[in-house]
């Protein structure tokens, strides 16, 4: 069986090749280099060190070479193995494009010390101890060479341990080939000492020197380590370590140290109390005056009275009082800080005997006027109907904001307070009695904002000629809202009037083509907003327009368009680099100013990186998760805290189990991203399944929680976004090539961490090129239905969970659809996607918001074989991106209206 079904996922995989071939029509072939391709700089040119005698050593290409074809095995090593990392080795060695290698001090992060440490011997002397870093240089011996070829092929395939851990270069906790990058990379650095320097704070600067340690007093086992014994360092100081060539280069400094401070000296606690013993009540006065402290001073006194370890007061003064209540014997107990935090303790008894009557607890009662209105609101507190039963209350303390702080402290049971920001507080009154018994109560208190109305927004301010368009206006504030609106041209509504609700549209037709004045104006009983807007209405008929990305010379794939900061955004795969990219208009409806970025790369021939990307925000940053192809096969994600892609991107690897990353899906579920993908475990038999990865921080640094879903057992034609937040939790559908149906996935946490509820759409056909969203609130599908010659197809649920039933309509029949994107706009379905029997992207959009309308069919773009359509809306209007596959040009396109 699992023969059966490896054949069959080659077979397929076939008919997709086959298939794709002939929709597209990549002229790769005709594209001369790679658009920002990476060019070592000077630096990674020139590897700089001294030899021995203080002079620059050099030596040619053509000599490393000689030397590394001339390097022997050593006894018992495999020759094919130690000749496929010499092979290896020159392939780097070549590819750098050094002439000629220069010995230079260890430079870089993989270089730097981390662990250096300070320990106090006494008497003003100081030990420090580090480990050795030059990442490359497996034998130890001070300089990265050839002869580093001989440990790393001496423990090949060894798991890391403390015996081997300095030659896994690439740090993947395995000696592989791919420590030979680490080898070349820093080919011919050299660490012939260690310079010791001090500073007075943490960032420096540091500029006294301390000494010099050779490389040759390294020692130990494993990893060689240094010690060095320095006088004259002062506590609170910090020091480094920097590695040093013979010609005295210096490369990156170690992560500071700091000097230990000398160890305090704990103070002595004495604790004298008169009286020892007596009836109840008793008052005891406590004296700890005759405490000291031997290196300073003591600052602070806490005071257990009963002895139950739990502190009753704390005190800055020796002296203290207190008043027992019931017969018993008290260990009491005096805790003394200093001022540098030490303590100790001292104790003593207390007898107290007799036999008082029980206090009773008082009874608290709390009234307010008023309990509610706008801010600032002046409430008025009561707590005179509070009682005691034996006694009399003596103390009222108030919590006006029920944040469990007593704001005031009153013998009278009445106060008032001033909220000035809105909320709902929990005001509460703990009154006390005459033996020191307490109750309490609270009344709730509400504060209203006095939020005048604001006009947030208007969309869509365009529309063609002849159709007639709702006019949406965000607007928030305090409830309830008055509109008023005019629109100069066509027909104009009537004024609206309005309610609790912050949405309101109004429907217009657009009559005439230009450029007219929207004017708006909202009021409540705080404020009136008014706003004035262009509104361009374009002739009938001119639909779309379409714009290139000018992303220099590539071959665009799998692009994905979302808005990031306010500003459309693409991610894309160029086909001739190999390398993901990042596309950026800093015009709001990216008809101009494209900014393009390189986000991963892998360089020197190893692979692909950003195959089925998706874009989306991620807490106002810019998020991508891609497949990561060559030599590994990972599931990776990368953010950039700037929307624009400016600055840094950083990049982590979600999924290494088996082939990982297929047709990415990505969204922000909480603040998080949250990632939907294919599997293949590449095990026998095989694991195809569907995958939901999370992470617990915002910019994908932190752990990924990873389940599977569902085994699918093939991932082929599935292209499309189809991880969606329904009813507040992720939800996916995608095409179950095991069971022959198309199947809605819905997970029970708010995060994705729980189990997943599997359902059957009814749809029992081959259903390819999914993608799903919600349009108001209810879960839609898009596919293409290869079964039948009913072409693009949708399926909308009754339910926003989608454990309501199904209904099924037709799109376009007779399509040859290709890569499907559905989205809600305006509140009506629309679906883009690409007919490969015309060569054309197409839009298509429903006149009933659930799809069981007439479908509106409008040619996006018919030349150039556009592939790859994905779908946002941008400035109030839906838009597409996608791929020219006959120019491998970066399009965009958006709707006039």
């Amino acid at each position: 069986m699992a023969f059966i079904k490896r054949v069959r996922r080659y077979w397929l995989t076939c008919v997709t090749l086959i298939i794709l071939l002939a929709g597209l029509t990549y002229s790769s072939c005709s594209k001369g280099g790679k658009f920002l391709s990476y060019e070592p700089t000077l630096d990674e040119q020139n590897f700089v060190s001294t030899s021995e005698n203080n002079r620059t050593a050099e030596v040619s290409l053509d000599e490393v070479l000689t030397e590394l074809d001339s390097l022997q095995s050593s006894g018992g090593m495999s020759e094919p193995l130690f000749a496929r990392l010499k092979s290896e080795l020159r392939k780097q060695l070549t590819q750098m494009a050094v002439e000629r290698f220069v010995e230079k001090a260890p430079g870089g992060e993989d270089n730097q010390v981390t662990d250096l440490q300070i320990n106090d011997r006494g008497g003003g002397s100081y030990l420090l101890t580090w480990s050795y870093r030059n990442n490359g240089d497996y034998n130890q011996d001070g300089t990265v060479n050839i002869g580093d070829v001989l440990p790393l092929a001496q423990h090949f395939h060894e798991s890391v341990s403390t015996e081997n851990e300095w030659i896994d270069g690439s740090g993947d906790r395995v000696i592989n080939i791919v420590d030979v990058s680490a080898l070349a990379r820093n080919f011919f650095s050299q660490c012939k000492e260690y310079v010791i320097r001090s500073g007075p704070n943490q960032n420096g600067p540091f500029d006294t020197e301390i000494g010099v340690i050779d490389m040759a007093l390294a020692g130990g086992e494993g990893r060689k380590r240094f010690e060095f014994n320095a006088s004259g360092l002062i506590p609170s100081q910090w020091a480094i370590v920097v590695p040093r060539d013979g010609a005295g280069n210096e490369g990156i400094q170690s992560l500071p140290a700091m000097v230990p401070i000398a160890q305090n000296q704990r103070p002595n606690a004495i604790l004298n109390a008169i009286p020892l013993t007596g009836d109840a009540p008793l008052n005891v006065d406590f004296d700890a005056s005759e405490s000291s402290d031997p290196d300073g001073t003591i600052t602070q006194y806490r005071w257990d009275f009963e002895g139950d370890a739990t502190f009753d007061e704390t005190s800055s003064l020796p002296t203290i009082q207190h008043e027992y209540v019931m017969p018993g014997e008290y260990r009491a107990t005096v805790e003394v800080t200093d001022d540098r935090g030490a303590t100790d303790t001292a104790s003593i008894l207390i007898t107290v005997t007799g036999a008082p009557p029980q206090n009773q607890p008082p009874v608290a009662v709390l009234t307010a006027s008023p309990v509610e209105g706008f801010e600032p609101l002046y409430v008025d507190f009561n707590a005179g109907g509070s009682t005691d039963p034996d006694g009399t209350i003596v103390e009222y303390r108030w919590d006006y904001e029920g944040d469990g702080t007593f704001d005031e402290t009153t013998l009278l049971p009445s106060a008032n307070f001033e909220y000035t920001v809105p909320g709902t507080f929990n005001a509460t009154v703990e009154v006390s009695d005459d033996k020191g018994a307490t109750d309490s109560d609270s009344v709730e208190i509400r504060v209203n904002a006095k939020e005048p109305a604001v006009i947030n927004s208007v969309s869509p301010l365009s529309g063609m000629e002849g159709i007639s368009v709702k006019i949406t206006a965000d607007v928030s504030g305090t409830p309830p809202f008055n509109y008023n609106f005019s629109f100069s041209g066509g027909t104009e509504p009537l004024t609206g009037s309005g309610s609790s609700v912050d949405v309101v549209e109004f429907e217009v037709l657009l009559v005439t083509a230009g450029t007219y004045s929207l004017s708006l104006t909202v009021s409540n009983m705080f404020g009136e907003s008014r706003r004035v807007f262009d509104f361009i209405i374009s002739p009938a008929g001119d639909e779309w327009s379409v714009y290139t990305v000018p992303a220099g010379d590539v071959v665009a794939q799998y692009s994905s368009l979302a808005v990031v900061g306010g500003k459309p955004a693409i991610a894309f795969y160029d086909f001739n680099s190999q390398d993901l990219f990042y596309a950026y208009s800093a015009n709001e409806y990216g008809t101009s100013d494209w900014q393009i970025y390189v986000v991963d790369y892998k360089g020197m021939g190893l692979g692909d990186v950003g195959q089925y990307c998706s874009l989306a925000e991620i807490a106002d940053g810019a998020g991508i998760s891609y497949f990561e192809g060559g030599i590994d096969a990972n599931l990776k994600f990368a953010y950039n805290s700037n929307p624009d892609g400016s600055g840094e991107w950083k990049t982590y690897r979600v999924d290494v189990s088996g082939d990982s990353g297929f047709i990415t899906s990505l969204a922000e579920e909480l603040g998080r991203p949250a990632i939907g993908y294919f599997r293949d475990t590449l095990a026998d038999p095989p694991i195809l399944d569907y995958r939901y990865a999370i992470c617990d921080n915002s910019d994908g640094s932190g752990n990924w929680f990873v389940s599977s879903v569902s085994n699918v057992d093939s991932y082929l034609f599935a292209e499309g976004r189809v991880l969606s937040i329904l009813d507040g939790r992720p939800a996916v559908s995608f095409y179950n090539w095991g069971t022959s149906e198309l199947q809605f996935a819905i997970n029970e946490a708010i995060d994705g961490t729980g189990d997943w509820d599997i359902h059957s759409t009814g749809v029992n056909v081959i259903s390819l090129f999914v993608s799903m969203t919600s349009v108001n609130g209810l879960p839609m599908i898009s596919y293409r239905n290869f079964d039948s010659p009913t072409g693009l197809e949708i399926l909308v649920n009754s339910a926003s969970d989608g454990s309501g039933g199904w209904s099924h309509y037709v799109i376009e029949p007779d399509v040859t659809a290709y890569h499907t994107a559905i989205l809600d706009v305006n509140g009506y379905p629309a679906v883009a996607y690409s007919d490969s029997n015309n060569l054309a992207i197409k839009f298509a959009i429903c006149d009933t918001s659930d799809g069981s309308g007439n479908w509106l069919i409008s040619v996006v773009d018919g030349e150039n074989s556009p592939f790859f359509p994905s779908m946002a809306m941008v400035g109030g209007r839906p838009a597409i991106a996608y791929c020219a596959t006959d120019t491998g040009e970066l399009k965009f396109a958006i709707r006039n209206y």
